[in-house]
Parts: structure tokens; C-alpha cells; sequence
């Protein structure tokens, strides 16, 4: 199967459809993160539970208003800026206070939506063309092992999805975005141990519980 063209994949996410594309870590499967008709055939396609957050990325911090108001707490945004300024464009997602106006499978009911500004260049452009951060769901059947390559993508999936557009550098594999909650106070709490491990933010001098 021959990729999209850059245009293309442009094209069909303004248009509300899905693609798979390169992160930083593996291929996603994504779409406009605030198309509910996206978001929901993007869960279909995947086969993922509802009740299981899609992660989303964004382009640059501009594009976080969409899916959050921000954190209650002084000390709680603070930290975010922080994080920011250190990982961001990178592999680390923070989990934010959802719009209670985002699509459903985006939170699952937790209240907090996965975002990071995505480390890769073509994934980075892409929000940024669209206007609209995306879903970055693994591009991977639900339980079937992500794709760090073209050859490792499922092409049924990619059918479904409706295509996928490459460009360099390819994702470097080996393990997902690392997650993390930013708790009352300001500390930390990693949520899904990833390619950046803890030791990287104690040792920046955030506090992880």
C-alpha cells in the first residue's frame, strides 16, 4: 500500500477522517482529537474499549485549549509549565483536566485527558497545518504490539484507517510516551513508565511520589 502524500493526510484529517502517521515512540492511529465522529471511528478501528483514554498530541502549547482549562492549582500549573519547558517537544504525556465538551473516549470518565507536543517533526506539522491537536493512539490492533516501522504496521488496520503517511525520522520503538499525573502540591506521579524514566524528572528536581 502506497503512503499519503503529506498534502493528503492533511486533507483527510481537516476533512474528519483518520490516518496512521509516525510519532516519536511508534506509528499512531489518529484523527481530529475534537471530531466525535473521528474520535469514535478511530475506537472501531483500533478496537479499543471505550473506557480505555485515547492520548492525544499537540503542536505547541497554544493548541492545549481545546482540551483543558488548565489546573485549579497555582502550584499544579506551575508545575505543567515546568514539564513543559523541560520535555516538551518530547515523550512525556501529562494528564490534564479534560473540557467536559471533549469526546468521551478522549478521558473515559477519569476527568483527565493524556497531551503531550509531540517530539516527532511530520506529527508536530500535521497538528499545527490541521489546526487541531490529534489523537495518538498506537497504531496496533487492541493487544497486538505497536509499529516502529512501516513493515510492522497491519495493513488491514491501515486500510481501515484509511491510509498512513511517513517521513523521517522513523519512531525509535522500544517503549511508549511515559505518563504522568500532576497531584495537589505540585509532585508527580508516572502513571505509565515509559522511554523517559522517573530518575529523569527527580533528577531535574521534580518531586515524584
Amino acid at each position: 500500500m502506497n503512503p499519503l502524500t503529506y498534502e493528503e493526510a492533511v486533507g483527510r484529517l481537516r476533512a474528519g477522517s483518520s490516518l496512521v502517521y509516525p510519532t516519536e515512540t511508534f506509528f499512531g492511529l489518529g484523527c481530529k482529537a475534537t471530531d466525535p465522529q473521528a474520535v469514535g471511528g478511530v475506537v472501531r478501528c483500533k478496537g479499543r474499549p471505550e473506557a480505555k483514554p485515547l492520548p492525544v498530541i499537540v503542536g505547541s502549547l497554544d493548541q492545549l485549549d481545546p482540551l483543558t482549562e488548565g489546573f485549579p492549582e497555582v502550584s499544579q500549573q506551575n508545575c505543567l509549565e515546568a514539564l513543559a519547558a523541560r520535555f516538551w517537544p518530547g515523550p512525556v504525556a501529562v494528564l490534564l483536566p479534560a473540557r467536559k465538551d471533549l469526546p468521551r473516549p478522549l478521558h473515559g470518565a477519569t476527568g483527565h485527558v493524556a497531551v503531550r507536543v509531540c517530539g516527532h517533526p511530520l506529527a508536530r506539522r500535521l497538528c499545527l497545518e490541521v489546526g487541531e491537536p490529534l489523537v495518538a493512539t498506537s497504531a496496533n490492533m487492541a493487544g497486538a504490539p505497536p509499529a516502529a516501522t512501516v513493515a510492522d504496521l497491519d495493513m488491514e488496520l491501515v486500510r481501515a484507517a484509511g491510509g498512513y503517511v511517513h517521513g523521517p525520522p522513523d519512531p525509535v520503538g522500544a517503549m511508549p510516551s511515559t505518563i504522568v499525573s500532576i497531584l495537589e502540591g505540585g509532585s508527580l506521579r508516572i502513571m505509565r513508565q515509559g522511554i523517559v524514566p522517573c530518575e529523569a524528572f527527580s533528577d531535574l528536581g521534580f518531586r515524584v511520589v
